[in-house]
């Protein structure tokens, strides 16, 4: 695990096909699991299932500066990482393939905790986002990873959200 910069991370997201912009329109949305534990094995299955292989990428973003009770885990991985860097200048975990139990650890409390975090996975555009602990949206480059997502929503019988787009003209 390391950190990586805001200019590293915009190189690794173009190197593996990841639109950095935030103008991109969710795949798939749907809640999020509400009680912890399946919370936790819903991320699990998605690395595991979904994403399946190589380094993933998480983005902790709009954290509550105010609440250093939840800062102190982000800063433990941290340091557990050997960064020195402060969190404004390497904001940004990326994980080996055989370190994905702490991505799946840090994504599911920081849903807990009602942050929004990001994990893109290297292949295929697969990302996973999640508002504020409540939502979570899934990109998938490909049908089979949407077919994947939705398969993973239906055993864990989570509730997908469809979004109406606004009728032009009218």
């Amino acid at each position: 695990m390391k950190c990586l910069t805001p200019s590293e991370v915009d190189k690794w997201l173009s190197r593996h096909g990841h639109n950095s912009k935030a103008d991109a329109v969710p795949v798939i949305s749907f809640h999020a699991p509400t009680k912890f534990s399946v919370l936790e094995a819903f991320v699990e299955c998605i690395l595991r299932d979904i994403f399946i292989q190589g380094e993933v990428l998480l983005m902790v973003d709009d954290t509550d500066r105010e609440r250093n009770g939840h800062l102190r885990v982000i800063k433990a991985l941290r340091k557990l990482a050997g960064e020195k860097r402060t969190l404004d200048k390497s904001p940004v975990f990326l994980f080996a393939k055989d370190e994905w139990e702490h991505a799946v650890m840090l994504f599911s409390l920081n849903a807990c905790f009602y942050w929004k975090c990001y994990v893109w996975g290297d292949r295929d555009q697969l990302t996973l986002f999640n508002w504020e602990g409540e939502i979570f949206d899934v990109w998938a480059g490909n049908e089979k990873g949407r077919k994947a997502v939705l398969e993973l929503l239906k055993g864990f019988k989570l509730k997908r959200i469809i979004r109406r787009s606004k009728s032009r003209g009218k």
